[in-house]
Parts: C-alpha cells; structure tokens; sequence
C-alpha cells in the first residue's frame, strides 16, 4: 500500500516498512497474535484480521515520532 504522506508530499510505501520494521506471529496461547516492532512496541490481539492496523498504526506512530523517515 502506497500513501501519499505530508512531509514533502511524497508516497510511501507501508507494506515495506511493515515488512522490514514490524513482525507479527501467533501467541503460545493459539489464539492470539502478538505483534513487535523494531522501536519497542509490542501489543497482542486477538485474531489476525486485527493485525494490518495494529502494524499499521506502529509504523505511522514511528514516522510521527522520528522514529522512520518517509523521505
């Protein structure tokens, strides 16, 4: 997925910086799924249809933070 974003008007593209920066893998529980990203975040959800906007959202907050540039 290719986004237009703010700095500087450029496209992004989130599904390689999902793939480079976020890792997501069943629970032991079976159920769940835990997801990780390289600047420290970690949550778990409860089924993989959740899983796009959580990888989603770590990606977006590390740009807002300076954690990853769009540029």
């Amino acid at each position: 997925m290719t986004e237009q974003t703010n700095a500087d008007n450029c496209e992004f593209d989130f599904d390689v910086a999902i793939a480079e920066n976020v890792r997501s893998s069943p629970h032991n529980d079976g159920d769940s799924v835990v997801i990780e990203s390289v600047w420290g975040d970690k949550c778990y959800v409860s089924s993989w249809h959740l899983v796009r906007e959580k990888e989603l959202y770590f990606v977006k907050k590390a740009i807002r933070e300076g954690k990853l540039s769009v540029g």
